[in-house]
């Protein structure tokens, strides 16, 4: 469920995002001694953002989290934890996270996010976004705090159809990494 960031050509001044996404199923060869093991897990992902127009600049704020399903080691022929299948090309990877999805994956993490985008004229864009990183499901023994991150992209349009992008990440690790 969602709003763009624009109706046609008209600026709104809130959008939103809000994604579910579940798994199911078994995994395991059913003819084997061992028993199959539960798939089930899920993730859910959303957003809200606070949009103004000055002259021919446009600035975006927004806040948003990220949260996956992580397996709780306590339970036997169940594996929680969120596999995606598929890469996560949109909503910029939670606006911005460079490192940390691509690097340990969609799976136990809680990221809550929030930053600043601003667009000078139709050619020039500029991003700063912060994530801060927990585990999901507690594990004993081990800290829930698995670090932060700080993004930044530069965005320039030379023509319709070309675009460059510069972008740097720095992920801190936290306890828990």
């Amino acid at each position: 469920w969602n709003r763009g960031m624009m109706t046609g050509d008209k600026l709104n001044m809130f959008d939103w995002n809000i994604e579910v996404a579940m798994q199911s199923g078994d995994i395991g060869d059913p003819s084997a001694p061992n028993p199959s093991i539960d798939i089930s897990a899920w993730v859910g992902e959303g957003w809200f953002a606070f949009n103004y127009k000055a002259g021919d600049t446009h600035g975006r704020v927004h806040i948003g989290t990220l949260i996956t399903s992580g397996d709780d080691p306590n339970t036997l022929g169940k594996d929680e934890s969120f596999v995606s299948y598929y890469g996560d090309f949109h909503a910029y990877n939670r606006f911005g996270d460079l490192d940390w999805v691509d690097a340990f994956g969609q799976h136990n993490i809680t990221d809550f996010n929030i930053g600043y985008e601003h667009w000078f004229g139709d050619r020039h864009y500029v991003m700063v976004a912060y994530h801060n990183f927990t585990a999901t499901q507690s594990a004993p023994g081990v800290s829930d705090k698995l670090g932060d991150e700080i993004d930044l992209t530069y965005n320039f349009m030379y023509s319709k159809n070309l675009t460059f992008q510069v972008t740097a990440g720095q992920a801190n690790p936290g306890d828990g990494a």
